[in-house]
């Protein structure tokens, strides 16, 4: 069956090369028990581990029915040790966090048996070795001569032609030892049974052969029996992929199986999880104005509007409008019109002061965060800007709950709730009641300025709006060293400088006197404007149209696109992803390496099964099973952490949670799921780069 040719070994500890194997020329058959002995350090277990696949060969070769091992690559290894080759070590190299029942389903497991037939066959097994009585119990709990027990149960599960035995009796009683190795001889039928052992003594009297190693040579070669040697056959790795059920099971397993491990693996990734999507959304806060000029003169930055007026200001043909294919506002003036809202509760005025606002008649795509969203006719609905919600949101959550109103124009409208839009620069009011005309023309004063023309004194002045009051006439505030030519006061009303209003002829004026110049309009005076001097366009196309009111004629902008600028937002922005990312790396980085420690302290069960002949991509699916799924679970929490802080605190910090999207999210659980996969290939690749003897942690040579 097996057949050594010159093979020799060699260790290369600290530049020091130390002899394990030399020359050594050996066959053995099927139905042998070969007992291996010789004093300590000199070569038997290294021989073997050798025999087994647990260990390298660097001189000579190694054949298995013929078949020369020096070409196996190491998931041809993998596959020689799970389909030919069952262990019993000294130190029994059982999964201690496994129950009786679990150790003895891997091998059944790991070559393609379903649960339910694991299950049943270990169960007979179990029986076989007399251990029924602890089936339930974990490795650890197990006195020597029981996992004992349960290591041959395993291997016996493994069903396969090789019986490696390393010193099976050595760190048992004397009573132990002899149940052991009478049970090993039960066991023996149809097999190569190989037995290190330090008394021989103990095993005389069941082997067929004695094989006496000194300084990795073999000295002594005693035939007790003939055994007819076995025929060579082609040998040829089925290779059987192991189930995903059976993958998920082992990593299940394992997670459930080291709970202090695997709590303390959950906590690194909840703190990662919390440092990485806090300073991420805070990238994406910051990102909101970054871009846009705070100086800009719209207020609605939505990407299908379009602002478009004549060349040289004057009145647009009405023609003009059958070429718009969208949805248009005439005269609306960049729809970006500001007012004062105050709040009041019974009449008082509340203590929060004045909120700037805006108004447009278009609908807005905004993002519900506070409050209930607009139902009656009296319900009044805020949209503040994404990137200034975190001043507001604190603010006036506390206002929604003390349910107060505010007053447009002198109507009352309850305050019901407040939402954001990555479109606005202002705030945005909406209403159910149809508040547009009204609120337009008042909107319009705030951008009037009145050329003030005194003909006696050949002087003029732009004067602003100042609404104080609300009032039914038209107030001239008018300095006091003018008092005495107020009889030769001549008006002009000038929109934005550009556009002349008509003023209707009954137009009462009240004068009044003040400090500077400035002026009212009455609160419900409609304005006419002569002609249609601007159109505000929403369209499902905005290149096409700005080409098609270009052709007209017409001058077109477009906020979303025109108005962008580099600014020191922007600059501050960069700066703060700059500082963002690398805090992250650095923090991802001590997490791989905590996390690193976490799973070699696991070492020894991946190395258990990897004797058992877990090939390496099944290893690492297994791994990467027990990441993902730790990682998966400790982002959710830490994601609905957040959350819940921030509904139940409100604390300001955690504002940046009104950022977050299903975009957001999937891409936030995409970077913590593939720095998972990195630091489990990662250990993979490092669990694999020695033989399963030295991921033993070289245990197997110290008992040498």
């Amino acid at each position: 069956m097996l057949e050594l040719k010159n093979l020799s070994k060699y260790y290369n500890t600290d530049n020091v090369v130390t002899l394990g194997l030399s020359n050594v020329n050996l066959k053995l058959n099927k139905n042998e028990i070969v007992a291996i002995v010789g004093d300590s350090g000199a070569g038997k277990s290294t021989l073997l581990n050798v025999i087994c696949g647990i260990d390298s060969y660097d001189d000579g070769e190694l054949l298995f029915k013929g078949n020369e091992t020096s070409y196996f690559n190491q998931t041809d290894m993998d596959n020689y040790r799970k389909e030919h080759v069952g262990f019993i070590f000294q130190n029994y190299n059982i999964l201690d966090s496994y129950t009786v029942l679990q150790n003895v389903m891997v091998p059944l497991q790991i070559k393609g048996f379903s649960k339910k037939e694991a299950k049943e066959r270990a169960t007979e097994l179990i029986d076989q070795v007399g251990l029924s009585h602890r089936i339930h119990n974990k490795g650890v709990k197990l006195s020597g001569g029981e996992k004992q027990r349960c290591v041959i149960a395993r291997a016996l599960a493994s069903d396969c032609e090789i019986l490696a035995c390393d010193e099976p009796t050595g760190n048992l009683d004397s009573k132990s030892g002899k149940e052991i190795i009478e049970l090993i001889h039960k066991v023996a039928k149809d097999k190569l049974v190989l037995i290190v052992t330090h008394n021989y003594d103990e095993v005389k009297d069941i082997v067929t052969r004695k094989i006496k190693v000194a300084d990795g040579r073999i000295v002594e070669d005693v035939k007790f029996d003939e055994i007819p040697e076995d025929e060579n056959e082609v040998v040829a790795f089925t290779d059987k992929k192991v189930k995903p059920a059976t993958i998920f099971n082992f990593g299940f397993q394992n997670i459930l199986s080291t709970p202090k491990k695997t709590i303390f693996t959950f906590i690194v990734f909840v703190i990662m999880s919390l440092i990485a999507f806090y300073l991420y959304l805070s990238c994406m806060a910051s990102s909101q104005v970054s871009f846009f000029d705070p100086d800009s003169q719209f207020v609605n930055h939505e990407n299908n509007r379009l602002i478009a007026y004549m060349h040289d200001h004057s009145g647009i043909e009405e023609g003009v409008l059958k070429n718009v294919s969208g949805k248009y506002y005439v005269n609306s003036f960049y729809e970006d019109y500001l007012f004062s809202i105050k709040f009041y509760k019974n009449n008082v005025e509340n203590s929060q002061g004045i909120l700037r606002a805006a108004y447009t008649p278009q609908a807005l795509s905004y993002k519900h965060i506070a409050g209930e969203e607009l139902k009656g006719e009296n319900d009044g609905y805020i949209i503040f800007p994404k990137s200034t919600l975190d001043e507001y949101s604190i603010q006036y959550s506390s206002i929604l709950e003390r349910k107060c109103q505010f007053l447009i124009d002198n109507i009352s409208f309850d305050f019901v709730g407040f939402g954001s839009s990555e479109y606005l620069s202002k705030p945005v009011i909406q209403t159910k009641k149809d508040i547009s005309n009204h609120v337009n023309y008042t909107a319009v004063k705030n951008d009037l300025t009145m050329e003030l023309t005194i003909p006696s004194l050949e002087a003029s002045f732009n004067v602003p709006n100042r609404s104080k009051y609300i009032s039914d006439k038209l107030t001239i505030y008018v300095p006091y060293v003018l008092k005495d030519f107020q009889e030769e006061f001549t008006f002009d009303f000038v929109l934005k400088d550009l556009y002349s209003i008509v003023m209707p002829d009954d137009y009462e004026i009240v004068y009044t006197f003040s400090n500077t110049f400035y002026f009212t309009l009455p609160t419900y005076q409609e304005l006419n404007y002569g002609h249609i001097y601007e159109l505000t366009v929403y369209s499902t196309n905005p290149t096409k149209e700005m080409s098609r009111l270009k052709s007209a004629g017409l001058n077109v902008i477009r906020p979303s696109v025109d108005f962008k600028s580099v600014s020191k937002n922007q600059l501050l922005f960069y700066t703060y992803v700059l500082i963002s990312t690398v805090i992250i790396f650095v923090f991802c980085f001590v997490s791989y390496i905590v996390l690193s420690r976490v799973y070699i302290s696991k070492n020894k069960e991946y190395a258990v099964l990897r004797t058992l002949g877990v090939v390496k991509k099944n290893m690492e699916h297994i791994v990467i099973t027990e990441i993902l799924f730790i990682s998966l679970i400790a982002s959710i929490f830490a994601f609905a952490l957040l959350y819940i802080l921030y509904y139940s605190l409100r604390f300001e910090y955690l504002n940046v949670i009104i950022y977050n999207n299903l975009g957001i999210t999937a891409l936030y659980y995409g970077i913590i799921l593939l720095f998972s996969y990195f630091i489990a290939r990662r250990f993979n690749k490092r669990l694999f780069k020695f033989t399963a003897q030295h991921s033993l942690k070289s245990e197997v040579v110290k008992n040498d």
